[in-house]
């Protein structure tokens, strides 16, 4: 695991880096990386990891096995030593998906009330290329929230009030827009929500 969970690849120079079985030769993605090795080495039929900002995500893709972050919580993350709340989640390996889906089976369900959302803007326009994946998506969201929630809508129609990481791109000299690859925007944006949380509530990692 990263020190203190904080890196997406896995390092870790005091205990060692876990060996990722599916490339040896490359980082095995964090910050949760000996739970998702030991998923890939066959060590385990499952395992739990916690997500913030991709530390299921990551490494179940640089893996190459199956992993879960769920909805914010929805399951208890009690005892979970916590880095920003606000995203913090329990997730979970796996290298099938049948054993996937029985593991959410065995996590205890927060206590908590999940709020669920009085609106899901979806950007229609962004799915030109595959207007499928819009349908697939207006369906879940009706299924989850209520067809009542789903605000189908163009990109360009979205108030300009609301953040977006094209204004966060916008702040950028033309110089520098060729070295700013997406994934850096990704994480900066990130950071900088995971700061306003803690600024916001003194959490402390």
């Amino acid at each position: 695991m990263d020190e203190m969970s904080y890196s997406i690849n896995g390092e870790n120079a005091h205990y060692g880096t876990p060996t990722n079985p599916c490339a040896p030769g490359r980082v095995p993605g964090g910050s949760s990386s000996g739970s998702a090795v030991a998923v890939a080495a066959n060590l385990v039929d499952f395992s739990l990891g916690t997500d913030t900002g991709c530390s299921v995500r990551v490494p179940t893709a640089y893996c190459g096995i199956f992993g879960l972050r769920p909805s914010h919580g929805l399951f208890s993350a009690e005892n979970v030593i916590p880095m920003a709340q606000m995203f913090d989640t329990v997730g979970w390996f796996a290298r099938d998906l049948s054993t996937l889906s029985v593991t959410k089976v065995q996590l205890p369900l927060s206590n908590e009330t999940v709020k669920k959302p009085t609106k899901a803007t979806i950007p229609m326009d962004c799915f030109d290329i595959n207007a499928s994946v819009a349908k697939i998506i207006n369906a879940s969201v009706a299924k989850r929230f209520g067809s009542q929630a789903i605000d189908n809508r163009n990109l360009g129609d979205i108030p300009d009030d609301v953040p977006s990481m094209g204004k966060f791109i916008a702040g950028f000299f033309d110089s520098e827009l060729p070295s700013v690859p997406t994934l850096c925007i990704v994480s900066h944006v990130m950071r900088g929500l995971v700061r306003f949380h803690l600024q916001l509530t003194q959490d402390m990692m």
